[in-house]
């Protein structure tokens, strides 16, 4: 059986990259052939901020904007080299299709596969819409299933419900990632769909482990802090708990103020590096959800602070919710514009607990039952 997974593989993030290679591993390592389908979308969005929004605060990120393109100058070799090695990642742990030119040629290709497979990460998420992340074309008559796609959103925007439910009434079977969901697909077509795990789930520690790249900064004790915004009062909070557990501060930066926030910082980190720096750390600090899982995966001690303000209708929160609700570590979540973390704010999962356990083996069943030659 000859299956296409239709996902994001070629941005310069971590969770992006893991959970693709870890789709097309576990298949692999259950004897089917799969291979990613690989073309290009322009998926940047320009989401208008509020006029409302505070002189300081525009201020502020415009400051982090100048900071980060200083940085990208003076360090060009480290950043030439980790978007070297994120390519090579994908190339030597994944089978990749030929490229995808037009309409044509993915309808073509699509046709190819046995089964296509949608998922994960955010390809559903209604701003960045396209017909591509769910095979959205009559002369497609592949078998389509979605395995662990987000929205990222809690509520489709009017202008675009009657698009995805045309979608989504074409696939065989649908299982999400989170609750919300799940709560859009039943608002759309009225059907009830199963949660399943972000893919990265679906391997061990172990496996994880034989991608690590150890580096020097991880012979010593040291909290590790990657955030995917830039908020100063989450970095104020890292710093002053990192001061008061009498450890360094280690980051793996994102945007602008990373890079000053901290003399230990990671400028040309892999993905090799980032699994090792989860792996090593006495604490995790972060925003992200795939550190979360990897902090699970390795369990390690974390805390994790709302990436989005929850009032914003673009807030993106929800999977992070979820998962901290599915894991029972709902107290490591540190309100959005928190500047202290509580001790107590910071715990590993319980590896007794059959939660995630339960949940990843009826994932790989939802997986072996759709995928079952007939």
């Amino acid at each position: 059986m000859k299956i296409g997974i239709i996902t994001w593989f070629k941005y310069e993030n971590y969770g992006t990259i893991l959970q693709a290679i870890a789709l097309q591993r576990y298949l692999r390592n259950n004897k089917f052939e799969v291979e990613l389908v690989n073309f290009d979308i322009d998926d940047t969005i320009n989401l208008k901020k509020s006029n409302k929004e505070k002189i300081t605060k525009r201020i502020y990120y415009k400051i982090a904007k100048e900071i980060y393109f200083f940085e990208k100058k003076k360090h060009k070799e480290e950043f030439n080299k980790k978007t070297y090695d994120f390519k090579n990642i994908i190339e030597k742990n994944c089978k990749i299709s030929k490229m995808v030119k037009n309409e044509e040629d993915y309808i073509g290709l699509c046709n190819n596969y046995d089964i296509l497979i949608f998922g994960s990460d955010q390809i559903w998420n209604p701003n960045w819409y396209n017909p591509f992340y769910y095979g959205n074309y009559k002369k497609i008559t592949t078998k389509l299933i979605a395995y662990a796609p987000s929205f990222g959103v809690n509520e489709i925007p009017e202008d675009k419900k009657q698009k995805i439910k045309e979608a989504l009434k074409r696939f065989d079977n649908i299982a999400l990632r989170e609750e919300q969901g799940c709560n859009i697909v039943k608002g759309l077509l009225d059907v009830e769909t199963d949660i399943v795990v972000d893919p990265t789930l679906l391997l061990s520690e172990k496996d994880w482990e034989i991608l690590e790249e150890d580096l020097e900064e991880t012979k010593e004790k040291y909290i590790l802090c990657y955030f995917l915004s830039d908020n100063p009062y989450h970095w104020r909070a890292a710093k002053k708990f990192a001061k008061k557990k009498k450890m360094k501060l280690i980051i793996i930066p994102h945007d602008g103020f990373s890079y000053i926030e901290s003399k230990y910082v990671v400028r040309g980190c892999n993905v090799g590096n980032f699994l090792s720096l989860i792996h090593n750390a006495q604490y995790v600090i972060t925003d992200s959800f795939h550190a979360i899982v990897f902090s699970i995966i390795y369990n390690k001690k974390f805390i994790v602070f709302e990436r989005h303000n929850p009032n914003s209708k673009f807030a993106q929160n929800s999977r992070i919710y979820n998962f901290l609700k599915l894991t029972d570590t709902e107290k490591c979540l540190v309100k959005y514009n928190t500047s202290e973390i509580k001790e107590s704010q910071s715990l590993k999962y319980n590896k007794e607990s059959n939660n995630i356990s339960a949940l990843i083996e009826k994932s790989k069943k939802y997986l072996e039952e759709n995928l079952k030659e007939k």
